[in-house]
């Protein structure tokens, strides 16, 4: 009984320490070891409410392409990407709702690549995006020689990271992809979009009905994940449902894509080039909403972003070719 008991005991005292260690070694702010995966699509949440009126979702190819600081410096509307890898719609509707109830949402932006990312591994990523905390001591570890007196005393949350970029991440490397037509065959049947995806799409959909938020579905130029087929299947979706659909796939022209300088790898992500380019063509079209404010001399803290992004493009000796 009592070797029972200190058994008891010394698992009881495990289970407590292992559970402050949990604690302890969970990223706490934007500069810590991990931080990029933990707070990854979340920085929306150290927004002030009602400050935000365009929401992005998608997965990496979104905090790849999606630069929500040039928008605001071109037209001063305040927009957030909430891109994270291997995002599922189901996920993107989640954190619409989320976003949704903190902001007066007007648009909403959605990257289409994620439609198709309902397989095993993005059934994985979304399961070790939730057991981030449980299993902090194994993917947070390294944190321990860099540990603060803040994480100590902090209890973890998601609202401690104020993302001044707004959900995108700055990649300025340039790698030649060899341009293929990947987008031919105009007569191939659309591939089916998965039946979550498909619910998932519906409720979003529904959602912006209900809330009266414009709904655009976009896809940013990646030969490595697209194709015609998911296209198709796609803008069938958006035909049935009444929802404007842009594909940069189909028409790069629209906004001289340079498939040579524009990636940042082998044909699957855009670097800051090609990011721009996609990014103030989406602001046209929130320009035609007429409804979106424009808060250049009201938003103090927007302005500092803005000069601090901007500030960092300097130092990356990034210039653009054209003014767009």
């Amino acid at each position: 009984m009592k070797k029972f008991k200190r058994f008891i005991l010394f698992f009881s005292i495990a289970i407590v320490l292992y559970a402050l260690s949990c604690i302890i070694l969970v990223p706490k702010g934007a500069d810590d070891v991990g931080a990029k995966s933990y707070f990854e699509g979340k920085g929306y949440l150290a927004e002030k409410n009602n400050t935000i009126e365009v929401v992005a979702l998608g997965n990496s190819d979104l905090y790849s392409g999606f630069i929500p600081l040039e928008i605001y410096q071109k037209y001063g509307y305040t927009s957030f990407g909430t891109g994270v890898s291997k995002q599922t719609t189901e996920n993107a509707y989640n954190t619409l709702k989320d976003i949704g109830s903190k902001q007066n949402i007007k648009y909403c932006i959605l990257e289409t690549d994620l439609v198709y990312d309902e397989g095993t591994i993005a059934n994985f990523m979304r399961s070790a995006q939730k057991l981030q905390i449980v299993a902090a001591p194994f993917i947070y570890h390294a944190r321990w020689k860099d540990l603060k007196l803040r994480d100590f005393t902090t209890l973890p949350t998601k609202k401690n990271h104020y993302d001044y970029l707004k959900g995108y991440q700055i990649d300025t490397n340039r790698f030649p992809f060899e341009y293929r037509n990947y987008m031919d065959d105009q007569n191939i049947k659309p591939i089916r979009i998965p039946r979550k995806s498909m619910k998932y799409l519906h409720k979003i959909k529904k959602y912006c009905d209900e809330k009266n938020i414009k709904l655009l579905f976009v896809n940013i130029p990646s030969p490595y994940s697209w194709n015609l087929a998911k296209h198709n299947g796609i803008e069938e979706f958006a035909t049935k449902n009444n929802i404007n659909y842009i594909d940069y796939n189909m028409t790069p022209e629209r906004i001289n894509f340079d498939f040579s300088k524009d990636f940042r790898d082998n044909g699957n992500h855009l670097n800051i080039y090609g990011a721009r380019k996609v990014t103030l063509d989406i602001a046209k079209e929130l320009e035609k909403l007429e409804t979106l404010k424009d808060y250049r001399n009201v938003n103090t803290r927007w302005n500092k972003d803005l000069e601090r992004y901007l500030n960092r493009l300097k130092k990356l000796n990034v210039t653009f070719d054209e003014e767009l």
